[in-house]
């Protein structure tokens, strides 16, 4: 048996799933190219089980809510007023995947470039757990599509930094300096140096820093340089050939990195 390739999910960082066709229906593929592997393995979340039949070998038909979420994230051109159109697709995230509609927004810049009223939705204006939850969690999993999954997504829930972000005591709620734009720049490529991130820890974790009436953050005694290498680890877990930012910001035990909370 074959079966077409549509698309692959993911620029490859870490690895690509594979969307098919077969017998009409979409499925995602059973196996999966991982960097680490040099080679392909099965899906996460799939079962490593031989599989019985044909289909199963194909790996797992997608439903259509499933589909569409799939293309909501990964390719959102593809989605047209709630329904999948795949010759709409555009290989990933446009300005408008964010931004929402920009063609008001190309008028009143050419027209009235200084006006109040941009016409554009600028996320960056939202408080800090409506932005890390509702906005970018829609795509990276809130704590609400966390704990709808089956045993919360166990351990590979380390992959949902939304999730792990919202049990961090102490970094949620309208505060900014706690959401994903603190440390974020969704203009610009993922910066992958450990030092660059300190002063999003130290906007906060520096005497004197707390806001008028707020609880000042405590100071790190050990060390105010690299703070992510021991606050937010990177953890690799079975059967994800990969290492993750675990975002539930804490002093982790020694070999507990990674614990699902």
């Amino acid at each position: 048996m074959s079966a077409p390739v549509l698309f692959a999910f993911g620029e490859g960082v870490l690895g690509q799933t594979y969307l098919l066709r077969y017998r009409g229906s979409l499925y995602e593929a059973r196996m999966s190219y991982f960097r680490q592997l040099g080679g392909l393995a099965v899906t996460i979340g799939q079962r490593a089980a031989t599989p019985a039949t044909f289909d199963d070998a194909v790996g797992r038909l997608l439903r259509d809510d499933e589909a569409l979420a799939c293309f909501g994230c990964h390719a959102p051109s593809a989605v047209t007023t709630g329904k999948l159109d795949l010759a709409r697709a555009q290989t990933g995230l446009t300005c408008e995947s964010c931004h929402g509609p920009g063609a008001q927004h190309v008028a009143v810049a050419k027209t009235m470039p200084k006006a109040e009223d941009q016409r554009i939705f600028n996320p960056g204006k939202l408080a800090g757990d409506e932005l890390t939850q509702q906005f970018c969690g829609s795509c990276h999993l809130s704590f609400e599509q966390t704990m709808g999954l089956p045993d919360r997504g166990g351990p590979t829930n380390v992959r949902f930094q939304a999730f792990r972000l919202f049990n961090s005591r102490g970094h949620r709620g309208p505060d900014t300096r706690s959401s994903c734009v603190a440390c974020h720049d969704p203009h610009l490529p993922l910066e992958q140096r450990h030092e660059l991130y300190d002063a999003a820890c130290t906007a906060c974790h520096t005497l004197g820093a707390a806001p008028s009436g707020s609880k000042p953050a405590k100071v790190c005694p050990v060390s105010a340089a690299k703070c992510v290498t021991c606050h937010m680890p990177t953890v690799e877990l079975p059967g994800m050939h990969g290492k993750f930012t675990d975002h539930w910001i804490r002093i982790p035990a020694k070999g507990r990195e990674g614990e699902t909370p």
